[in-house]
């Protein structure tokens, strides 16, 4: 398992006007997560995403990529999706969203992750990097503040 981030991304006002709605595709996938899996000196067997605005990334790459996402009771599950509910009951069931270029993958990666999924908390690890990056962003803004005073 390896963890990529980068620095905070920060656009000017020119870039909004120019990108418009295709901002977030252009600066998430193309531009951030892209360039994160091509800079890595490791060749993945899969990606799990969590952030529904990457998922596109899968055009991009020729790694089988998942979207992984806590289930929602009140959202159907479309033919691209598949519920996973693990037998810890303190681990919330979760969908995890494929393209169909990753059909053909599915039971394989389906088999590794229902495994997975009865001993570890799949969300986990995102749940830690979300934490590292608000940690990052305090001492950003420690940073900052000292400077402006």
């Amino acid at each position: 398992m390896e963890f990529r981030i980068t620095s905070k991304v920060k656009l000017d006002q020119l870039q909004r006007i120019l990108y418009g709605e295709s901002l977030r595709d252009a600066v998430f996938v193309e531009k951030v997560g892209k360039e994160l899996v091509e800079s890595s000196k490791v060749e993945y067997d899969v990606l799990l995403l969590k952030e529904k605005d990457i998922f596109g990334l899968r055009d991009y790459v020729k790694t089988p990529s998942f979207l992984i996402q806590k289930h929602d009771e009140l959202r159907g599950i479309d033919k691209f999706s598949v519920k996973l509910q693990s037998q810890n009951p303190k681990f919330d069931t979760i969908i995890l969203r494929f393209s169909p270029k990753d059909e053909v993958n599915l039971p394989k990666f389906l088999k590794i992750f229902q495994d997975t999924f009865k001993h570890y908390n799949l969300m986990e690890p995102f749940d830690r990097i979300e934490k590292a990056i608000e940690l990052l962003n305090e001492r950003e803004e420690d940073v900052e503040y000292r400077k402006s005073v």
